[in-house]
């Protein structure tokens, strides 16, 4: 089991949130301590129009599946071939052949269930992507993004981006 590591305001030492590994959110890096409410950069935050998804991490089989899905294909098989007829009987068969079945329509079912969890996935990354495209679309809050070293995607910048008016910088709220 890892140790909790402590996310910390770098200017009052308030702690903000307890992690159990590497986190990955999207949303702004800028981000206001609650205690304080100063701003700090926070790394663990992804803006999508700089960034893009990231959803590599989330769009796998688990390896559990893949051998109960070989398992019962095996299973089938060998209750379909004449082996298995002459070794078990045509009781035995049966039954090898009802399990079977039912295995590979309870794997058909997890990943229908696995299809339907992307999905959902797929609208919250579509929100956050609407919420990064109104973000950057604030001068003040493109150059602050340039300041750390992230540079937005021109496609998202606003027309009057070299221009040098500013605007009130945006802050957003520490949840991710």
């Amino acid at each position: 089991m890892k140790t909790p590591k402590q996310v910390t305001c770098p200017e009052c030492g308030h702690i903000i949130r307890e992690t159990k590994g590497k986190e990955y959110h999207y949303g702004s890096p800028f981000q206001v301590c609650p205690n304080c409410k100063a701003s700090y950069v926070d790394k663990s935050y992804h803006e999508i129009t700089v960034e893009g998804y990231y959803i590599g991490h989330r769009l796998y089989l688990p390896v559990w599946k893949l051998l109960l899905s070989f398992f019962f294909l095996i299973l089938l098989g060998f209750a379909l071939s004449p082996t298995c007829g002459w070794y078990l009987g045509v009781r035995g068969m049966v039954i090898m052949v009802f399990i079977s079945i039912i295995g590979c329509v309870l794997m058909v079912c997890m990943d229908i269930s696995s299809l339907a969890d992307y999905f959902k996935r797929m609208e919250k990354l579509k929100a956050k992507k609407e919420e990064s495209v109104m973000r950057v679309s604030n001068l003040d809050y493109c150059r602050r993004l340039e300041e750390i070293g992230m540079q937005v995607r021109r496609e998202y910048l606003p027309e009057d981006y070299d221009k040098k008016e500013t605007q009130e910088p945006v802050f957003h709220d520490t949840e991710g």
